[in-house]
């Protein structure tokens, strides 16, 4: 892991370290977002990388809806979203503690050229199981939605919103909307890569 930095936080009255750095992608630097690679010898029973998502003290609603939305979403933890492991401390702040599921996000240049039926299909699945368990995305973007070989996985829930109605006909509506915005950046991105590889700006 380039530039790691060591690591100690505390996670279920344990103490644990290992090493990491802030996430970051084209455009974007999440000071406050860690991918940390544990050590063998205090992980316990968490899988060797995870995600440690600090709380920002302007943010600390959003900190908690987000808490809120995984453990409402416990039954598609791990196929759908990551695997949430509770609320660890680090450096005197909470963090969330989650499974790193790698992949890229949809806004990276590396992300495929995909046809229009297997993306939607792609999305869907995800996006309706969500949809089902009462939750609505309210930040659905490029960045985050992972592409995880060959998997969709959506991130950040700090935004949505929980306890929304179920019923067959709204969750249909409200998830084409959802896959119809993504499809939309997802195309424009696509074209501005080719068209900055076109003219040499990416490689």
């Amino acid at each position: 892991m380039a530039s790691a930095d060591a690591f100690q936080f505390e996670f279920q009255s344990r103490a644990l370290t290992g090493h990491g750095a802030p996430v970051s992608m084209p455009g974007f630097f999440f000071a406050n977002v860690l991918r940390v690679e544990l050590d063998e010898k205090t992980r316990g029973r968490l899988p060797r990388k995870i995600i440690l998502k600090t709380a920002q003290d302007e943010y600390q609603a959003l900190f908690d809806n987000e808490s809120r939305v995984y453990e409402k979403l416990a039954q598609v933890q791990g196929k759908y979203i990551p695997d949430y492991y509770g609320i660890a401390a680090i450096n005197g702040s909470p963090a969330h503690l989650l499974s790193d599921i790698g992949g890229i996000t949809m806004e990276d240049e590396a992300m495929p050229s995909l046809d229009e039926k297997t993306l939607r299909e792609g999305l869907k699945g995800p996006l309706e199981a969500i949809r089902r368990a009462g939750i609505i995305l309210e930040d659905v973007s490029l960045k985050n939605m992972h592409y995880c070989d060959g998997l969709f996985m959506p991130l950040d829930f700090e935004h949505a919103k929980v306890g929304c109605g179920v019923d067959e006909e709204t969750v249909h509506e409200d998830v084409a909307d959802q896959i119809d915005t993504i499809m939309g950046m997802y195309h424009r991105r696509q074209k501005g890569i080719q068209e900055a590889r076109r003219f040499k700006i990416l490689g």
